[in-house]
């Protein structure tokens, strides 16, 4: 719900699959084609665009090289190029980032 939120986006809760081993949330998206954006779009379409703070680090959440973002209520987490893609037409679409709602007063946390 928070993607879609966010990112304006039409993402829906399918089920949970795998194993005990191995749990892991099912979704369903749009079908979504282009090309990996650059790391200069991932920035403004979160900076510019959606007014997100860019974070100096990704808090080890997400893959290693990825970056993110914070906004007073929320958090985004894995943007980078294989999870974001700029269609045909330049629009930005995120398909596998992390986003996070922040309790209250809790964006104090990554100003340090």
């Amino acid at each position: 719900m928070l993607q879609n939120e966010i990112f304006g986006d039409n993402i829906r809760f399918v089920g949970i699959g795998g194993d005990e081993g191995g749990r892991q949330i099912i979704t369903r998206q749009d079908l979504v084609t282009g090309k990996p954006a650059r790391w200069e779009d991932i920035t403004k379409l979160m900076v510019n665009d959606l007014g997100f703070s860019k974070l100096r680090h990704n808090h080890g959440i997400g893959y290693e090289d990825s970056y993110a973002f914070v906004s007073e209520d929320s958090a985004v987490f894995d943007m980078r190029p294989a999870n974001v893609f700029v269609t045909d037409d330049g629009l930005i679409i995120p398909i596998d980032c992390i986003p996070v709602k922040l309790p209250p007063g809790k964006r104090a946390f990554f100003d340090k």
